[in-house]
């Protein structure tokens, strides 16, 4: 599922609660975003808080705060995919050693051409992506 999708159901299902379900929802999603680390003993210690309160709420804003939270899960595990896969450095043994050896070093590696300033196109980073 794309980006806009997830958002688009996340919008659709925060919608649907009560004010003091936003307000809630809200309260729980700034702890996560603001404490990344859930090992955290503040973070958690608050988020424990904030979930005492919503387990207080009707039975169905509870089932929608959960799915909300899968819902931002998996948006999160979304956006993280290309990264790690576009980022992840070599990915075969031969990669990791050609890597070890650096540039320019070991018995396979041939110079794709010569140019004054010494740069091969493959020693050349390109980086795109959006930061969200």
């Amino acid at each position: 599922m794309d980006r806009v999708r997830f958002i688009e159901l996340i919008e659709g299902e925060t919608a649907r609660l009560s004010l003091e379900g936003r307000v809630l929802w809200e309260e729980l999603e700034f702890i996560r975003e603001s404490i990344p680390d859930p090992a955290d003993e503040s973070r958690m210690a608050r988020e424990y808080e904030v979930m005492e309160r919503i387990f207080e709420l009707p039975m169905t804003e509870q089932f929608l705060v959960s799915r909300l939270a899968e819902l931002v899960a998996a948006l999160r595990r979304s956006e993280e995919a290309p990264r790690r896969a576009g980022g992840g450095g070599p990915s075969s043994r031969r990669d990791q050693r050609r890597h070890a050896q650096g540039p320019g070093r070991g018995s396979d590696s041939k110079p794709e051409h010569d140019t004054p300033t010494g740069d091969r196109p493959a020693n050349r980073v390109r980086c795109a992506g959006s930061f969200a």
